[in-house]
């Protein structure tokens, strides 16, 4: 789903750059079992008489969109990824190669004409920690570069996103607690000056439960909240004013498959308001 940046997202986004602390892509997703592909769709939720139901279908055009159809090798890595648009044309593809220890050897991102968009290719330490990644586009030249830094634990301790020009582009610096948990983000502009510093907190199961974002003078431009179910998935996020109160709320209802792995869900407002419903249809080895 394409929401706006979150905490949710750049957890996903930060996750897994070292082969020592890597999860693969089923565990990032908190998908269950030995799943071999998954189909989403994104429908606009329709009340009447108290009933809800699937309305328009959404896709790749929409800002909240979810249709796609995504592949897993039998190591749970993703190794191609699909966008649609609501009449069912491909929008965007993504094929990931993997190196026999699991390591991403090349990505490449396709247009929905097939034309190549953009080459991805990863350099690794002598731990198996990511250091380098260069994306080139449909020529083969250099697009941009990520770069990341490690401390002795093999933590990721600095990313750094250059231009095609070598100028910096984005800088993020991460801090941890005793349980490899990152506790500190800072985000950097592209001259170097403190642009923000993102603080979550965690459950014992490893759950962002709420985060602090501060502005560079640090006054409280936001904080959320999230709570989840047995299953680690998310029930319920707060998104709340510097001075604490409810900006926005949203809650989902889940329907499980007999892996535990939800199937359908329904999204409410903060006034208990169906705004859309998400399924997926799984598929196991």
């Amino acid at each position: 789903m394409k929401f706006k940046i979150s905490l949710y997202l750049l957890l996903v986004l930060f996750s897994c750059t070292s082969q020592n602390n890597q999860k693969n892509s089923l565990m990032v997703k908190n998908l269950k079992g030995n799943v071999k592909s998954v189909k989403g769709f994104y429908f606009v939720a329709v009340e009447k008489f108290g009933e809800i139901s699937k309305g328009e279908k959404k896709g790749a055009e929409s800002d909240v969109a979810d249709f796609y159809f995504i592949k897993y090798n039998e190591k749970g890595n993703t190794t191609e990824s699909n966008e649609y648009y609501s009449d069912g044309s491909l929008s965007s593809k993504t094929t990931i190669k993997y190196d026999n220890i699991d390591n991403i050897i090349e990505s490449n991102e396709y247009n929905s004409d097939g034309s190549l968009s953009l080459k991805g290719t990863p350099k690794y330490d002598d731990k198996g920690n990511l250091i380098v990644w260069n994306h080139y586009n449909s020529v083969a030249n250099l697009y941009f570069k990520d770069s990341i830094k490690y401390d002795n634990k093999n933590n990721k301790i600095e990313s750094n996103s250059y231009k095609s020009d070598g100028s910096l582009s984005t800088k993020w610096t991460f801090k941890y607690d005793d349980n490899g948990n990152e506790t500190e983000w800072k985000w950097y502009n592209p001259d170097g000056s403190l642009f923000m510093i993102i603080s979550p907190k965690y459950d014992d199961r490893g759950n962002a439960v709420s985060s602090t974002w501060y502005n560079s003078d640090g006054s409280i431009s936001l904080k959320e909240s999230t709570k989840y179910d047995d299953k680690d998935n998310r029930i319920q996020f707060n998104s709340h004013n510097s001075d604490g109160g409810v900006n926005s709320k949203t809650s989902t209802k889940y329907d499980y498959d007999e892996k535990n792995n939800w199937i359908k869900c329904i999204v409410f407002s903060n006034d208990n308001k169906p705004l859309y419903i998400l399924e997926r249809e799984i598929e196991y080895y």
